[in-house]
């Protein structure tokens, strides 16, 4: 996977919301689905995790990120913008 330049932010939760599909091989995916709905493991944090650095190639301190089971991948995009510079 290649680093992209998207147009806008919605490009970058779109790209998101295809890597989790393919993680999960769902297809039943949306911006308000949560962790616990999409049934996402800690392995399938890490390799979310490992894609969003693609996607969002300039966030600061991804330590920050407050993730749970409630987290939906819509607040985790938000999460991300707010942590890039």
């Amino acid at each position: 996977m290649l680093t992209e330049e998207y147009e806008n932010h919605e490009q970058m939760l779109e790209q998101m919301i295809s890597e989790v599909k393919r993680i999960l091989g769902k297809e039943d995916v949306t911006p308000d689905s949560t962790f616990s709905e999409l049934g996402i493991d800690s392995l399938n944090i890490v390799e979310l995790i490992l894609a969003c650095e693609y996607i969002y190639p300039n966030v600061q301190n991804p330590e920050a990120l407050q993730i749970n089971e409630y987290t939906s991948l819509k607040e985790l995009h938000e999460q991300l913008l707010d942590l890039s510079i």
